[in-house]
């Protein structure tokens, strides 16, 4: 009996062991991550720039002398150009919102093309002769690219005073810089002028 009761003792010392160990709670469960940030919009596509200066000049035959921004038509917000120089023919191009120009002229030791100007309004291009010269203010109006202002010098040496001809803001009788000996070629992109004759 005593061996019963030895093992009735102790079964109930173990029982009451493991009622005594507290039951154990699954690890509390972490919070819900924040909620992501909604995504930024996207940004309104710019439009497609098709070609470069650089690659017009290299189909024209051309190099680029200079190039910047300046105010050259009646839009607001600068308007980007750059000079070209093919040897016999020079070209100035005009950058402008949603039209680009190419502009060319007859080249050789008397032309002073315009080198740039920030503040410019107009580009200035001048072309000597033997005893005067011949000098266009070209800039974009009204979507043409025309001759804001004109001067002239016949004969200097016979005491021929400048020619001079103002057209002012002048949409739509200026004249246009294709009636004054450039020839002009426009598109909507870089990849759409230039394909005059030379």
């Amino acid at each position: 009996m005593r061996v019963l009761v030895a093992i009735a003792v102790l079964s109930i010392g173990c029982s009451k062991k493991e009622q005594a160990k507290p039951v154990e709670q699954p690890p509390p469960r972490p919070a819900d991550p924040a909620p992501k940030p909604a995504e930024p919009a996207p940004k309104p596509a710019e439009p497609a720039r098709t070609g470069s200066v650089d690659e017009l000049a290299a189909r024209i035959g051309a190099k680029v002398v200079a190039r910047g921004a300046a105010e050259l038509d009646d839009k607001p917000g600068p308007d980007r150009w750059a000079q070209l120089d093919g040897g016999e023919h020079g070209q100035y191009v005009i950058e402008t919102s949603g039209k680009v120009f190419l502009a060319q002229y007859e080249a050789d030791g008397r032309t002073q093309p315009w080198p740039g100007d920030p503040a410019g309004k107009a580009i200035a291009h001048q072309q000597g002769h033997r005893a005067g010269y011949q000098r266009w203010e070209l800039a974009v109006r009204g979507g043409e690219l025309v001759v804001l202002r004109e001067e002239s010098v016949d004969d200097a040496r016979a005491g021929d005073a400048p020619v001079k001809k103002d057209y002012g803001d002048c949409v739509p009788s200026c004249p246009k810089a294709g009636e004054r000996g450039f020839t002009v070629s426009s598109g909507p992109t870089l990849a759409d002028v230039g394909t005059m004759g030379r």
